[in-house]
Order: C-alpha cells, then structure tokens, then sequence
C-alpha cells in the first residue's frame, strides 16, 4: 500500500521534510520513502490530498491497559501496595491488550507507548516499550526499557494511612538507594552479560554456593565480607552426613549399646554415675564424630539410670552437656572441631591447649558430683 500525494516529515537524524512525496507500506512496515509521485497506483492506494504524514507517535509515559473501565478493583493494575520496593514487578504482566485505551492512542497517532506502574512505590517495577496495534501483550511487546522510580509525594502518602516506612523523602531516597545498591552487588556477583531477575537469581546462589568476593572501602572489610558458600562447607557437610550414617549403623547393629555398657556398670553412686556419663559422653563424641548423635545416645542410655537412682533430670542434662557439647571442638574429626577447622581456618590442635573451658569442663563435673554441691536426690 503507498500514501501519496502528501507533505512527509521523516524523523529522521536531518529532520528531513519532504514537501511532496509518497510511502509505502509492506507487511506493515514502511518499506519507501520517496519524493514526487509513485511510477503506479493501485485500488488500495491512498491519495493524501497535500495532507501532512509523520511516522507513529511514542508517548513515553501512559497506564494504557492498567485499568479497564467498568470493572472495579479486578481491573486495576497500576500500584502494588504490598511493599515499597517491588523491583522484581513486571509491568507487562498487569497490561490488559484489548483494553479500549489502546485503540484510542492509536486513532490518535500513538503507535507505540510506554507503560510504567504508578507512583505509590519508590521503586515500582519495570517500565515496557508496546505496540498499540494487537491482541497479545507478548507480540505487542518491544522490550523492558527502564524502571520506574518515584520521589515525590505520592509514596508518603500511600504508606503513612499504612503506618509503615516511608514517611519522608529521606526513606524514600533510602529505600531507592539500598534497592540500586543491592542490584549493583548482586550484578558484580553474577557477571557481566547478566541483568534484572537473573542477575538476582544467579547472584543470590552463587553467594550462597561457591566464593564471593566484593571490593569494600576498606582491605580489612573486603576480606570479612569475602566468603566461600557452600563450596566451602562441603567437607564439614560431607563429614556431619558420614557422622549420622556411621551412628545410626552403630547403634542398630547394637554396637554402641555394647561398648557403652561397661561405662554403666560403675553407676553405683553418685560420683560414679557422673564419671560414667562424662566417659560416656567423651568416647561417643570420639567414636561418632557428631555432638548431636553423642547427645541424643549418652541421655538415652543413662536417664533410666538416673530416674532409678532418684537423680533430678537437671543433672543428666548438664552433665551430658560438659561431656559431650564443650569436648566436641576439641576433637579434630568431629563435625564441631572440622567448623572450626574450615570456616575459621584454625586448626583443632592450635586452639586446643588454651581451650581452658573445653578442657575443665568434664574434670569439673566430677568434681561436684564427688563433693555433691547444690545435687539434689529426689525422695519417693
């Protein structure tokens, strides 16, 4: 189809003006832009009759398609009032196609358009570049050209009526700041090439699995946000998984049972039951290499004991705990002792010998049990 017989004004970088010239349009795409009059001219042909042409209008702010009239509260999508920053919104998603408001832009000139979310949010979501002309959202899209950002007073008073931050345009600048921020960290951490959700997706697992490293004002503050994930857990994680098989084989084979029996057979008084657990305890966390399987084993063994023998429950817990739950660190292949190990990057045996606490903690038990301070046996 050609247009002829019309004043074209292009557009274009020379803001060219062509006082008489003729378009044509294929597959609906402006294919020519001539002077003078078409060598032919068919039935579809429109004459301008000295009529002025410009290419489509961009209006580079409208709702269009946000709120379809008759509707209500269903058909309005211009603010999600959830929370202030809402980044991770598509605006797209909320855009009715066959709303009437579109067929308006374009009888009007608007053949493209930008449409943002509302104002009530400091950060709101993202803005998208569509076609009037359409029935489906996703061939009407161009692409997501930008974010929409407001400072004014729109998010005040949005969020005062809910008693929620922000109330000033401080908060307001706070909560754009911290968003940019935080988009800016987790884009160094996903690499380049990689934008919007995915940046965030990538960033957020990447952080959590393998090492990170972001560049701080200060050295001292660059190495202490520094980390190595999950990555770097694997061992510890690895050794707590082998320590929980290696205990519950243990203890369904009867092997422990069997083993720890000789401790019980010197729980013939106070001060015996105590040393018994205390050993207990010690040698479990020696033979499972886990806190929690130790705990969990040497309370079920000796709380029948302690029950029969009128002690309060109070005693088997703190007693276990000494033995078993400040003793942990202390052995290299325990799951306590390879933490320390791996995420502090200190080894068991330099820590060990000014570990005063860790060391006394199971003599000192035994030592109140032998004197009997502040135990008390239950009377039937």
């Amino acid at each position: 189809m050609k247009i002829y017989n019309v004043k074209i004004k292009t557009m274009d970088s020379d803001r060219r003006v062509i006082e008489n010239g003729w378009v044509e349009i294929t597959d609906g795409i402006i294919s020519a832009v001539e002077s003078g009059s078409p060598e032919a001219v068919t039935a579809e042909d429109i004459d301008g009759n000295g009529r002025t042409v410009y290419p489509g209008f961009i209006d580079i702010h409208t709702h269009l398609g946000l709120s379809t009239s008759g509707v209500g509260m269903e058909g309005e999508d211009f603010n999600e009032e959830s929370e202030p920053c809402t980044a991770h919104i598509r605006i797209v998603d909320g855009i009715n196609p066959i709303d009437y408001s579109f067929e308006l832009a374009r009888k009007a000139g608007v053949t493209c358009c930008l449409v943002s979310p509302g104002s009530a949010n400091p950060v709101a979501g993202s803005i998208a570049a569509v076609k009037t002309y359409g029935k489906r959202i996703d061939k009407m899209l161009v692409g997501t050209v930008g974010m929409k950002f407001s400072m004014g007073e729109n998010p005040k008073l949005t969020y005062s009526d809910k008693e929620d931050a922000p109330y000033t345009r401080m908060a307001v600048a706070g909560i754009i700041r911290e968003a940019l921020i935080k988009a800016q960290k987790y884009g160094e951490v996903a690499g380049d090439g990689v934008s919007g959700g995915e940046a965030l997706y990538k960033g957020v697992l990447l952080a959590l699995s393998g090492s990170t490293s972001l560049q701080a004002s200060t050295p001292a503050l660059t190495e202490l946000i520094a980390t190595r994930g999950m990555g770097g857990m694997m061992d510890t994680v690895w050794l707590i998984l082998c320590a929980m098989c290696l205990g519950g084989a243990m203890t369904a084979c009867g092997m422990l049972g069997s083993i720890t029996r000789m401790f019980v057979r010197f729980t013939h008084k106070l001060a015996s039951t105590v040393a018994a657990t205390v050993a207990s305890g010690l040698f479990l966390n020696l033979a499972t290499a886990d806190q929690y399987i130790s705990i969990i084993l040497t309370g079920n063994m000796f709380k029948d004991i302690y029950k029969k023998n009128g002690y309060e429950s109070r005693l088997l817990s703190r007693t276990t705990e000494d033995a078993v739950t400040v003793t942990s660190p202390l052995i290299p292949w325990n799951t306590c002792g390879m933490t320390q190990a791996t995420i502090l990057n200190v080894p068991t045996l330099v820590y060990l010998p000014y570990s005063f606490f860790n060391l006394l903690s199971p003599l000192m038990s035994i030592f109140v049990a032998c004197i009997g301070f502040k135990i008390v046996r239950s009377v039937k």
